[in-house]
């Protein structure tokens, strides 16, 4: 799937009387997610329950290795020095 290929955001939440809700946003991934993140908020400020992203965007995780660091790079050989002790 390429970076300009459509996917759908659903947003998920318990409404007022705790029913479960889904909205769906489609379209390329720039374009969706954009709305999809506003009414995230939306529904947070208006006292929604349990709201939360999914989406079937496969390029979002990008690529496996952040856990397999070798001498200081990713698998793919970029450059990969950040630390939580160097955060301090």
């Amino acid at each position: 799937m390429s970076s300009l290929a459509a996917i759908s955001i659903a947003v998920y939440y318990l409404d007022a009387q705790g029913v479960a809700q889904v909205r769906v946003f489609a379209g390329a991934p720039g374009a969706a997610l954009g709305p999809a993140l506003k009414e995230v908020e939306q529904l947070r400020r208006a006292g929604m329950r349990h709201v939360c992203i999914s989406s079937d965007n496969l390029q979002s995780v990008g690529k496996p290795g952040v856990d397999g660091v070798e001498d200081g790079k990713t698998p793919d050989g970029q450059a990969y020095g950040w630390t939580k002790r160097r955060r301090r």
